[in-house]
């Protein structure tokens, strides 16, 4: 029945969002009292309910914020899936973590009524809603919080809301702010956004993690490279058989161990590889906290994965990585582009080494007329080639030996 009701829900989605914008519309949070006003002085909040590998782009510029913003007290509000990343960083005061799966379901009215009445206590003098493809329901969170002034990023993508639904959100904002189009990369986007709010001359660059604690003993002793195999949902996943004869590449090259990481649900990708790999694999599939995993890649020698959070973090801590992609977001989140040539924070600890080129990670892609497709304009083939194969046709089109290809490239970089 619950099923029934979740898919009866979802076809009415549209009709569930008007509800929710004029709501929204209607329920704008502002500073209205003197003393509101004093709670609010020297406040700033930050919203980003992105997930986690595009909350790791962004932190490039949120250390910008933090250095313009300096003095004065910064709430970020976050998918709580960030809030051990975010809570690391060092760069925010305080942190309001949510949890975005039920706040964009279209159904959970009552969820979206208790996080306002949360959210409606913080007062700040200034909200700025940093994301690029928004919600709806992002511009929830941005009316329930008081503020002197919202500003907002003007979203051109359309991949999360109709221009319609965000032409009426975008009224509750003082300013919505133009921050280039849709093929943009994020890295330089972000940086764009900054200035504009700023004034600042900030040049983007590639954000940095800072290194953290780890229990003695987990990190693999020696050589290592991480297989990175998962991601958000099957489609976008290079087969695990593939994997394991890129993984066989590396160790027969380099005689590193190879080690495979990933959440517990995704164990059965590490029980595949270890079938079709010849030695001994690390498998620490399950067996780590986010920040635990993001140290296993930072001591590691290289990485290879899907498009997923741990390419981002390989490039946070300098891990050289390689990402098999496809093309659906082809410019916009990989391949990495930079207006900076210097890593932007952190120390010796915090990055395996200071060539911001080394960070950045190679990509592996097979060229399609279709790129761009954002994945709802995907062509009609590749809909049949995906309910044949469970794939996208430009990932299952990657070949072992165009990885291969990029691993020597990458191997020879790193003077393997």
């Amino acid at each position: 029945m619950g099923s029934i009701l979740r898919k009866a829900v979802i076809r009415m989605t549209p009709v569930l969002c008007k509800a929710d914008i004029w709501q929204l519309r209607h329920n704008n949070n502002r500073i209205e009292t003197d003393e509101q006003r004093a709670a609010a002085k020297g406040r700033v909040a930050l919203v980003r309910l992105d997930a986690i590998g595009d909350f790791v782009i962004w932190l490039d510029s949120a250390a910008e914020f933090r250095r313009q913003f300096a003095g004065r007290h910064i709430i970020l509000i976050c998918n709580k899936a960030c809030k051990g990343i975010a809570e690391a960083s060092g760069l925010f005061d305080e942190i309001v973590p949510v949890d975005t799966g039920r706040l964009n379901y279209a159904g959970n009215f009552r969820f979206r009524k208790e996080l306002s009445h949360e959210l409606e206590r913080i007062n700040v003098e200034l909200l700025i809603q940093t994301a690029f493809s928004r919600r709806v329901y992002t511009d929830v969170v941005s009316a329930a919080v008081r503020a002197e002034k919202k500003l907002t990023i003007r979203d051109r993508s359309f991949d999360n809301a109709s221009q319609g639904a965000l032409k009426a959100t975008d009224t509750i904002y003082d300013s919505v702010i133009d921050a280039g189009d849709g093929h943009v990369m994020e890295l330089v986007r972000n940086a764009e956004f900054v200035r504009k709010v700023t004034g600042s001359t900030f040049r983007a660059s590639v954000p940095v993690l800072r290194a953290t604690e780890v229990p003695d003993g987990m990190i693999p002793e020696g050589d290592y490279f991480v297989v990175f195999p998962g991601g958000s949902f099957r489609a976008k996943m290079w087969p695990i058989e593939r994997f394991a004869q890129a993984a066989q590449f590396i160790h027969d090259t380099t005689g590193w161990k190879c080690c495979v990481c990933g959440s517990p649900d995704e164990k059965y990708l590490a029980n595949g590889l270890t079938s079709h790999y010849n030695g001994d694999v690390i498998d620490m599939t399950g067996k780590t906290t986010l920040l635990q995993s993001i140290e296993v890649i930072r001591h590691a020698k290289l990485l290879i994965g899907n498009d997923t959070s741990g390419i981002h973090f390989a490039a946070a801590t300098g891990t050289k990585a390689v990402c098999v992609f496809g093309g659906w977001h082809y410019g916009r989140f990989l391949p990495y582009k930079i207006e900076n040539g210097q890593l932007s924070g952190g120390n010796d600890n915090d990055i395996n080494n200071n060539d911001i080129n080394k960070c950045m990670p190679a990509v592996c892609v097979h060229d399609m007329e279709c790129f761009n497709c954002r994945i709802v304009d995907r062509t009609s083939q590749c809909q049949k080639h995906m309910k044949d194969t469970g794939l996208f046709t430009c990932v299952d089109m990657v070949s072992v030996k165009d990885v291969t290809d990029v691993l020597k490239n990458v191997l020879r970089e790193l003077q393997i």
